[in-house]
């Protein structure tokens, strides 16, 4: 049987580049198998996916040595058009390929460029909508979506062409719970159906029944490969020592509920927020406490992002208030105190250095112990005079991380802040938030990832439908 998929000695090296992103990387995958892709941030999964979808170098820049085949052709003949009809892309970032104002244009939009039928666009719209729960999103403005609503609606978008097989970079990256068990059926209906996957990928658990190998990539090379029984075998001592996540999803549970709030370096009181005629909070009551790491989680779209964006002062309540230390504050006081890490990183890097980036709003000096500390925790040491455009989106998030740490905000919140991150790292970032939090700072976390949650959090706030459902104390097991 020929390979969809044959890659043998490809190297890539980006311009400018000190070293190959990709060092002779040679793999044969078939129709339907699965691929799992892992590593730590920065190891090349993500230019691995670019190679795989033509984009490295037709639009990404840089040297490409070495031979691929896709489905006997070699790569070098075969338009970006013809690529995607055969390997349909979802990329790390959702926001970079969609085109349409409307959720249901930017579903259809690949087919009416390939002419398919309008019978049959329906019919494919109906399948994609339904197998990915996105069925009442179709109507919605795009710009109206929460990041894990865009990243449903790119998979259904791609898939939607029903491509002989899929690339995905970090699809679970921003989705909830739910989400992204809803994704692990998808894809292990995908592979029944006999469609060829390759997932570049952190999270791990929600794969485990799905992948027939795995592939560990670090610094541009195979380091490892196994077969899904010879990975399920490995000790968690073993994952560790490879900066991987677990197989398993951990687990904990909740005790007393958290009611009040007095005291608390931030809270709300009956926070509500509307736009464009739809109600994002409503009466919403929370608040964090010093020296604890809070996380806020709940189904895509709840208001989580939205409730933090209106307590850091990013965006304006529609009625309610936000007390600083139980004083009432107005929004521009409460940007000057707060440090919020968005989730889209990108629009938070300004400066030509990793460097500048972190002490920009820094409260401490190049020589000050605790800057060699965070970057050396944050496995940044090494990047201090990269540009901030040509890193991983795993290590902007770490910039932007220690960028945070330093600035000494009473109170910090970072927005999905494990969405790039690797094993390695995102237990590192764990372990910095609590001692951040120890020192006296509030620390708020929206975040669906579990694992990371189980590392860093004390008590949980959990939204559903515009409000607060519970916010509870962490019970780890």
């Amino acid at each position: 049987m020929t390979p969809l998929i044959d890659l043998e000695n490809i190297t890539f090296t980006y311009p400018g580049a000190g070293q190959a992103s990709l060092n002779n990387i040679s793999m044969s995958i078939s129709p339907g198998e699965c691929v799992l892709v892992t590593g730590q941030s920065g190891c090349g999964k993500s230019t691995l996916t670019r190679i795989l979808n033509g984009l490295c170098p037709k639009f990404y820049e840089g040297s490409l040595r070495g031979r691929y085949l896709l489905d006997g052709r070699d790569i070098g003949n075969i338009s970006l058009d013809e690529i995607g009809n055969t390997l349909g892309s979802v990329f790390q970032d959702p926001r970079s390929q969609f085109f349409c104002k409307y959720v249901r244009d930017e579903l259809v939009l690949a087919m009416e460029n390939n002419c398919v039928p309008r019978a049959e666009m329906q019919e494919r719209l109906l399948e994609v909508s339904e197998l990915l729960g996105i069925e009442k999103l179709s109507h919605r403005e795009m710009r109206t979506l929460s990041s894990g609503e865009k990243q449903k609606v790119a998979i259904a978008s791609v898939f939607a062409m029903r491509p002989a097989g899929l690339v995905l970079d970090e699809p679970s990256a921003n989705l909830d719970t739910n989400a992204t068990a809803q994704l692990g059926t998808f894809l292990a209906q995908l592979k029944r159906n006999g469609h060829t996957l390759v997932v570049s990928e952190h999270r791990l658990y929600y794969l485990r029944d799905i992948f027939d190998r795995l592939i560990v990539l670090k610094d541009g090379e195979i380091i490892a490969e196994y077969t899904r029984a010879e990975a399920l075998s490995l000790t968690p001592k073993e994952l560790r020592s490879m900066g991987l996540r677990m197989f398993d999803a951990p687990e904990f549970s909740v005790d007393r509920s958290i009611r009040e709030y007095k005291n608390s370096p931030i809270r709300g009181e009956r926070l509500s927020l509307r736009l464009n005629d739809t109600q994002i909070l409503h009466d919403v009551d929370v608040g964090a406490a010093n020296g604890r790491v809070t996380a806020i989680t709940g189904s895509n779209g709840a208001g989580k992002t939205s409730l933090c964006r209106v307590l850091t002062g990013l965006q304006k309540e529609s009625s309610g208030m936000v007390y600083l230390n139980e004083q009432p504050t107005k929004r521009k006081a409460r940007i000057k105190h707060t440090f919020f890490v968005q989730q889209d990183v990108d629009y938070q890097l300004y400066t030509p250095s990793v460097e500048t980036e972190i002490l920009m709003a820094s409260s401490v000096s190049k020589a000050d112990p605790l800057f060699s500390d965070t970057v050396r925790y944050l496995g940044l040491e090494n990047l201090l005079e990269r540009h901030p455009n040509t890193l991983s989106g795993g290590q902007k998030q770490r910039v932007l991380i220690a960028a945070a740490i330093l600035r000494d905000a009473p109170v910090m919140v970072l927005d999905e802040p494990t969405s790039g991150l690797d094993g390695h790292h995102m237990r590192e970032v764990g372990k910095i938030l609590r001692q951040i939090a120890a020192d006296g700072k509030s620390v708020l976390l929206i975040t669906h990832d579990t694992e990371f949650i189980h590392e860093a959090a004390d008590s949980i706030v959990y939204m559903d439908r515009s409000k607060v459902s519970y916010h509870r104390e962490l019970i780890r097991e």
